[in-house]
């Protein structure tokens, strides 16, 4: 049974000061961030230190793998969250972890994310807006149906620009016709 009393902050501190890994790493070198609790609990080295809730777990190891731009960066981005997970199995229900965790994600992420990407297009910060204000899968749909639309239009524009450059006949009548 865990005890979080158990818990040595200094050990995991100083590893955690090595940086982490993306993927589980080498126990005494960069390690992920499962790997560095099971390090500090004195454990065998892996990726399951045994009292942590699995929607946590399975999160946080899925934003170890992420591409961080340093392993100090992983570091100093999951040093509280490796703490804080420390004894939720069985206390933190998996399904209400998720669905709080989406519902964030939808209200903040979202928002934040298309507001720094897409601040001249209406439709993406009308979708934001909704995101912030609902929280829901429905709204989450709808931003990234708005998204998508932008990068398609986008894409295609860049295309066309590219048809311009190398002088493709049938810009010629594009520009005829736009008239």
């Amino acid at each position: 049974m865990f005890n979080i009393t158990d818990f040595n902050v200094a050990k995991y501190t100083t590893i955690l000061d090595r940086g982490l890994s993306q993927g589980m790493g080498k126990q005494g070198s960069q390690v992920c961030i499962e790997a560095a609790i099971c390090e500090a609990l004195n454990l065998p080295h892996g990726d399951d230190p045994g009292c942590v809730a699995q929607s946590v777990r399975f999160f946080k190891i899925t934003l170890n793998d992420a591409s961080w731009s340093s392993p100090a960066a992983r570091a100093a981005g999951l040093r509280g969250l490796g703490l804080a997970q420390l004894g939720s199995l069985g206390v933190v229900s998996d399904e209400e972890f998720t669905k709080r965790l989406a519902e964030k994600t939808i209200r903040v992420l979202i928002p934040k994310l298309f507001r720094q990407v897409f601040p001249n297009n209406p439709s993406c910060l009308a979708a934001a807006e909704r995101c912030e204000n609902e929280g829901t899968q429905e709204a989450a749909r709808a931003a990234r149906a708005a998204a998508s639309d932008e990068y398609l239009i986008l894409s295609a524009d860049l295309a066309l620009e590219t048809l311009r450059e190398l002088n493709s006949p049938g810009v010629a009548l594009l520009e005829e016709n736009a008239k």
